[in-house]
C-alpha cells in the first residue's frame, strides 16, 4: 500500500528525476501538510530514507524532496517516466493489472488532482479531475470501472464522477484521505475552499436538489 502511494502521488504531484549532475532525487508538493506527512511515513517504511529538504513555498504548498539513488533508481525501474506532460507516459502493467491496490492508488489520485464540484443552486454534484496523457487516462478509468465506479472521460482530459448512486461508490470503494482539504482555486475563492473532501463529498451524497 504505502509504495503504492508512493508511486501515485510522485506522478501526480510528484517527481523522480536524475539531474544533469547526477543528484537522484524524489519529491513530492502539495498544499495539504496531511498528504506531505503520509507521503514521508511512506518513504521512511519503504526506503528507510531520511528527508533532504522540506520547504513552504511562497504557493502555501509543502515540497518534500529525497536524495538516494537506489531509491530513485528502484522507482524508474517500476516506471522510466513519472511526468504526465510526458503525453506518452503510462502505468506498467505490474500496477495497471495489480486490482487490489486499484483502491489505493485511484485515493491518491483524488486526492492530489480531484475538485468536488458542488453548487446545489445550480443542481451539480461530481467530482472531476484532469489527467492529459490519454493512456494513462484510459487507464484510470478501467481501474475505475474494474471497481464498479463509472468514471468518466469530460472535454478533453478530464476524468467525472457524478451521480448520488455512483458517488456513493466512490466514497465507499476509493474515497479521500482524511484531512484532505479543498484548495483555494485558480481564480478566487471557491465556496468550499477550506473544508474536507470527504465532508463535501457527503454533503453532495445527501443533497436532495441537486440532479440524479
Amino acid at each position: 500500500m504505502e509504495k503504492t502511494r508512493i508511486i501515485a502521488h510522485a506522478l501526480f504531484d510528484g517527481w523522480v528525476s536524475i539531474r544533469h549532475n547526477s543528484v537522484y532525487e524524489l519529491g513530492y508538493c502539495n498544499k495539504n501538510e496531511v498528504l506531505v506527512k503520509q507521503f514521508a511515513e511512506d518513504v521512511s517504511k519503504v526506503y528507510g530514507v531520511p528527508i533532504s529538504n522540506i520547504r513552504r513555498r511562497s504557493s502555501s504548498a509543502w515540497e518534500i524532496t529525497y536524495r538516494d539513488k537506489t531509491m530513485v533508481a528502484d522507482l524508474l525501474n517500476i516506471m522510466p517516466s513519472y511526468s504526465t506532460k510526458n503525453l506518452t507516459v503510462k502505468l506498467p502493467a505490474e500496477i495497471a493489472k495489480a486490482t487490489h491496490a486499484y483502491p489505493t492508488f485511484l485515493r491518491a489520485f483524488w486526492d492530489d488532482e480531484g475538485t468536488v464540484n458542488y453548487y446545489p443552486q445550480h443542481r451539480t454534484r461530481k467530482l472531476r479531475a484532469p489527467c492529459k496523457p490519454a493512456r494513462l487516462r484510459a487507464q484510470l478509468l478501467n481501474m475505475h470501472l474494474a471497481l464498479d465506479v463509472d468514471a468518466r472521460e469530460e472535454r478533453e482530459h478530464f476524468i467525472t464522477i457524478s451521480g448520488r448512486e455512483n458517488l456513493i461508490e466512490f466514497n465507499e470503494k476509493i474515497g479521500f484521505t482524511s484531512g484532505v482539504r479543498v484548495g483555494r482555486a485558480k481564480f478566487g475563492k471557491d465556496v468550499w475552499t477550506g473544508y474536507e473532501k470527504a465532508d463535501v463529498l457527503n454533503l453532495m451524497i445527501r443533497s436532495e436538489t441537486c440532479l440524479p
